[in-house]
């Protein structure tokens, strides 16, 4: 099936149409905003929030296939990430010796392309529920990994993420295991080939 939709700058995906246009450069809602949460639990989530690594994970020279076969699947309107997440890939941009490529990256690829989210005082009162609860259990998690997965819970959003082991302590958040998946089937295709 042929997708009009890839990253900028992505390789070509076999099976999923020629080098594209971006996958997260089309027009969004005009609003900008995801759909109102009206699913329950056992539905299929119709929006996504991207984790750092999630976002990451395209920007790579080598970015997994199967995680990029997935995207090329999911409508722009649906794709989002936090301010939080952007702090990062800034962070991480500015400590880097590569900084203005990435710097780059974040600004024309990144930005120009995914509805980003702001982190407000409606995200920050999941955010205290959260850490609440995680705090009273012994399971706490980094402060941003909260705001995040308060911003997916708040606008009714499954994350995106590798580390699904590492979220899955919230038990409102719901989590899409594509990335997670894919690299665990990379490790293990590597493993075999290394091993004859």
């Amino acid at each position: 099936m042929s997708s009009p939709f890839v990253w900028k700058g992505s390789p070509a995906l076999p099976g999923v149409g020629k080098a594209q246009t971006s996958l997260w450069s089309v027009s969004r809602n005009p609003a900008g905003l995801p759909p109102e949460p009206s699913l329950t639990s056992t539905e299929r989530c119709l929006a996504y929030l991207f984790d750092t690594d999630a976002v990451s994970e395209v920007l790579r020279k080598r970015p997994l296939p199967a995680y990029l076969e997935w995207l090329a699947t999911i409508p722009p309107a649906e794709q989002f990430t936090s301010a939080v997440v952007v702090g990062e890939l800034y962070r991480g941009a500015f400590r880097s010796v590569h900084r203005d490529r990435h710097l780059a990256n974040i600004e024309g690829r990144i930005l120009s392309a995914l509805t980003v989210l702001p982190y407000d005082h409606s995200m920050a009162c999941v955010y205290g529920e959260i850490h609440a609860a995680l705090t009273t259990s012994g399971r706490i998690l980094e402060d941003a990994d909260l705001q995040i997965a308060a911003t997916a819970i708040h606008h009714g959003l499954e994350l995106v993420t590798a580390n699904v082991q590492h979220f899955e302590r919230i038990q409102t958040l719901r989590l899409q295991h594509v990335l997670a998946d894919a690299k665990r089937a990379a490790v293990k295709e590597q493993a075999q080939r290394s091993a004859t």
